[in-house]
């Protein structure tokens, strides 16, 4: 296993893209926007306040992550990196990628002592394991009625 990492640009935003459709189908959830909709929405993100890492195993794309830097809303003197998506391709999971490319994202890329957030669905059960392995930790849970 050779993982590097690499800063995604707006020229990445169609593999981002298609990474973004495998997990949105991974997730369960419930996003029905076309991979038109999600380019565009990749590339304002890209733009915009997020920062996009590819990760690579070799030289093969297997995955990748976004995510933004904020504050804490009761300590505004303590960073929050907030992971909006995270993913590694199927037939690369359960083997250590995940782990490791997480690990180097967050020792090399956000701030020292930051705080890490992220959301899970609960439809995403292996996502909910993954991250539990790794550390996390649940803190709130979302209602929603339709």
């Amino acid at each position: 296993m050779n993982i590097t990492l690499r800063r995604a640009t707006v020229s990445d935003a169609e593999i981002l893209t298609k990474m973004n459709l495998q997990l949105i189908e991974d997730e369960n959830s419930r996003n029905t926007m076309i991979f038109d909709a999600l380019l565009k929405r990749m590339r304002s993100w890209l733009h915009g306040e997020y920062t996009a890492i590819l990760v690579f195993n070799n030289s093969d794309i297997v995955g990748y992550a976004i995510y933004r830097q904020d504050q804490d809303q009761y300590n505004p003197d303590q960073p929050v990196v907030y992971v909006r998506q995270f993913f590694i391709q199927r037939d690369k999971r359960r083997v250590g990628i995940g782990r490791k490319a997480f690990e180097m994202i967050s020792k090399e890329l956000f701030p020292p002592r930051c705080k890490i957030t992220l959301e899970i669905l609960e439809t995403n059960s292996a996502g909910r394991v993954f991250w539990g392995e790794i550390g996390f930790k649940p803190y709130s849970t979302l209602f929603y009625r339709v």
